[in-house]
């Protein structure tokens, strides 16, 4: 009988990026799952402003360590759990594909994953700062447009549920990036419905501006602290740039070319390869 994989492939990078774009790409052409890395979207609640992948986004690639947590838990098990989903996905013949950009979260397991005697591949997204803050953004307006503010609104009725002594942007799913910014508009009962839309902008300009702070710092995370953990731990790793939107189509095929080499070629399903991108593996 053949032994378990031991192949791990991980996409970090800051937010808006092109990450789960990505994942999904590399899922199908390696038929495999995607285990999420992110210290937001494990919660239940908020699945727009912590950005998780929509049913058509995923485009059938099961998602794991998404929307398991109530709104006021910690993943504090995270790294036990992803061990667990890496082991059940690789007893299937599968290489698991981790995605996420959590700074708290990644080293921790990458190093157990190493431990754990597996061979990770890292691949690192950059951008350059004035597109990335542009995707962001974006990103915030397109929120907007789906419904953001009463997505917020009824995390705000879950504190009279999980916040006995009021407010704390520090703790659960209200941690995330938006619900501090936006909390003027929002009262235990809904949106404030005398809300000026000068106020509604501002929240929008704080949200946009703190996300890009937010991006800003992981790729400095990046550069000081992942870069030389995997260097001291032999962990290869290949850094692609995404500039637009057209070039993260060319950074898909650059990364299914980088996996290649590492990867045992049982795993490649070249009839799958064939109807995402011709080009991928020549």
């Amino acid at each position: 009988m053949e032994s378990p994989a031991t192949h791990i492939i991980s996409i970090i990078g800051p937010t808006a990026v092109g990450k789960t774009k990505l994942g999904v790409y590399l899922a199908k052409v390696f038929c495999s799952d995607v285990i999420s890395v992110d210290s937001l979207q494990c919660y239940k609640n908020g699945s727009m402003v912590t950005a998780k992948v929509t049913p058509s986004e995923a485009d059938g690639v099961i998602h794991h360590l998404v929307d398991y947590l109530d709104a006021d838990e910690e993943p504090h098990s995270f790294v036990q759990d992803a061990l667990d989903c890496v082991k059940d996905i690789q007893n299937r013949g599968k290489v698991p594909i981790l995605v996420g950009g959590s700074t708290s979260l990644t080293i921790p397991l990458l190093r157990a994953c190493v431990e754990n005697g597996k061979n990770v591949f890292v691949i690192m997204l950059d951008c350059p700062g004035p597109i990335l803050q542009y995707r962001i953004e974006k990103r915030v307006d397109l929120m907007m447009e789906d419904g953001l503010l009463q997505e917020l609104a009824e995390l705000c009725t879950h504190e009279a549920t999980y916040l006995e002594k009021g407010p704390d942007f520090s703790r659960g799913i209200w941690k995330a990036i938006g619900y501090q910014e936006f909390y003027p508009c929002l009262t235990q009962s809904g949106v404030d419905s005398k809300l000026l839309p000068e106020t509604i902008a501002k929240c929008v300009t704080k949200m946009k501006l703190n996300s890009v702070f937010y991006a800003k710092s992981q790729l400095d995370w990046s550069q000081e602290s992942l870069i030389p953990f995997l260097k001291k731990d032999g962990i290869p790793y290949t850094k692609l740039q995404v500039e637009e939107a057209a070039s993260l189509e060319n950074v898909m095929v650059a990364a299914t070319r980088a996996c290649i080499p590492i990867l045992s070629k049982q795993y490649i399903k070249i009839e799958r390869v064939a109807v995402l991108s011709r080009e991928a593996l020549h």
